[in-house]
């Protein structure tokens, strides 16, 4: 189960980055990704009323893929702990930065 929020995000990065090539706002994508609307001007905002839908069903839906949702019992048959995922993931978080 945890592997399909994964997947599932996989899915909608390729689908917002052939979008993006297709319609050339490689750039604008790229800078929504960092929450920075700077690149959205008056009267070119259309685009912003999928966001907000997209938001909606991702909040919803988010326990769904949620890799800590699956349960303890299933997640120590995989030879793992909440504790070691939630370490992993808080690690994760605080090194993203320093990725760029």
């Amino acid at each position: 189960m945890p592997l399909i929020g994964i997947m599932y995000g996989n899915v909608i990065s390729a689908l917002t980055t052939f979008i993006a090539y297709k319609y050339d706002l490689v750039q604008t994508m790229s800078s929504w990704t960092v929450a920075n609307f700077a690149s959205v001007l008056q009267g070119n905002y259309e685009i912003l009323y999928l966001a907000v839908p997209a938001c909606l069903l991702a909040y919803f839906y988010a326990r769904q893929f949620s890799a800590a949702s699956v349960g303890e019992a299933l997640l120590r048959t995989s030879a793992s702990t909440i504790r070691r995922l939630s370490l992993l993931a808080s690690s994760w978080l605080q090194l993203a930065p320093l990725r760029s």
